[in-house]
């Protein structure tokens, strides 16, 4: 498998597991919120950015690593999706 499809496909796993992980912290701690909110003019665009530049990084990064099988990404790809949205999902119905 290309080494470009393993690098950016374990980013985005990662990447969604951490936005899931950001929205929680923003919600939990004001600082947080308001830091990101003054930054672009809204926590969204801030958190869009981060996540953005968290994937490109990230998968630059992975480039050179060795990958993964097929069927792991295959796995981890919508194992980040669904968990990072139950994450979020649990905490808004839990807080």
């Amino acid at each position: 498998m290309d080494r470009w499809v393993n690098a950016f496909g374990i980013s985005f796993a990662v990447t969604a597991l951490l936005s899931a992980v950001l929205v929680v912290v923003k919600e939990l701690n004001h600082g947080v919120f308001t830091w990101m909110a003054g930054l672009t003019g809204h926590h969204w665009v801030t958190h869009g950015v981060l996540q953005l530049l968290l994937f490109v990084v990230l998968g630059l990064i992975l480039l050179g690593r060795a990958p993964v099988n097929k069927s792991t990404l295959v796995a981890l790809v919508p194992g980040g999706l669904v968990l990072g949205s139950a994450i979020v999902a649990g905490f808004f119905v839990l807080h």
